[in-house]
């Protein structure tokens, strides 16, 4: 691997940019190792991203194209060798670091607000390529639509399996703890998932209550706990049924 030099006498303008990555499953490998390249061999794109330019991080998920992180080129390498088995570009792309947006911002109706006219012509096929250029205007537009948290969000870790399944094994265990030394026979959802957050702390998984409730409501079924409603909002979680809708309980039952 050695550092590509050519570049430094070409352009010294930052740019703007977006990266569509159309393999899911390299988003963790791309958060650890802070490197990305282009699936093209012979890319034309790849080799006008200089060391300073900004990219967002684009995927297709549930059929809809989504933004879903923020990044900065610290440098730039050659390396003949192919990155995660997806990307087959010698020039490659080092990363300062990632950000994620805390939701994801879909692409859709994206033309309404940004000025490029050929985003306005025709928006899927702007946002369907590999690498493209965006004006430092539409980049702030788009930067807008989200915050940024530091580490990966609940809605990407669908792509991120031994990480998911890591999470319901300790949920599991913190529930059969808590069910031997409890005396009550519930307890608040809440207050379940608060313990929770100690435990994925302390194996440094940096998730916020947020998240952690997100992710737990979105695997109630899996996890076959019982769970019980009330009539007071502030202590309502949302949790997904079988049929895929929503509804909101208050207490688990520690059997």
């Amino acid at each position: 691997m050695v550092e590509d030099t050519s570049m430094k006498t070409v352009d010294n303008t930052h740019k703007y940019w977006f990266h569509r990555i159309d393999n899911l499953d390299i988003i963790p490998q791309i958060d650890k190792e802070k490197s990305i390249g282009s699936a093209k061999k012979k890319s034309l794109k790849i080799k006008k991203i200089n060391p300073g330019d900004r990219l967002f991080l684009v995927t297709k998920r549930k059929n809809n194209i989504e933004f879903f992180g923020y990044t900065q080129v610290e440098s730039v390498y050659v390396d003949d060798e192919p990155l995660f088995d997806y990307y087959e570009s010698r020039r490659k792309l080092k990363l300062k670091g990632i950000k994620y947006f805390s939701k994801p911002v879909p692409t859709t109706n994206m033309a309404q607000y940004l000025e490029a006219e050929n985003i306005k012509k025709s928006s899927a096929k702007f946002f369907g390529q590999e690498y493209n250029e965006l004006s430092k205007e539409d980049f702030v537009r788009i930067r807008k639509k989200s915050n940024l948290v530091n580490y990966l969000p609940s809605y990407l870790e669908e792509f991120s399996k031994p990480l998911t399944d890591f999470m319901l094994d300790t949920i599991k265990i913190v529930y059969r703890m808590i069910s031997h030394y409890e005396t009550r026979k519930q307890m608040e959802i809440k207050s379940f998932l608060r313990i929770l957050k100690k435990f994925f702390d302390a194996y440094e998984i940096n998730k916020s209550m947020a998240d952690i409730q997100e992710f737990y409501g979105r695997h109630a079924i899996e996890l076959g706990f019982r769970h019980v409603p009330s009539r007071d909002p502030d202590k309502f979680v949302p949790l997904y049924l079988a049929n895929g809708k929503q509804k909101n309980f208050t207490y688990i039952i520690l059997e």
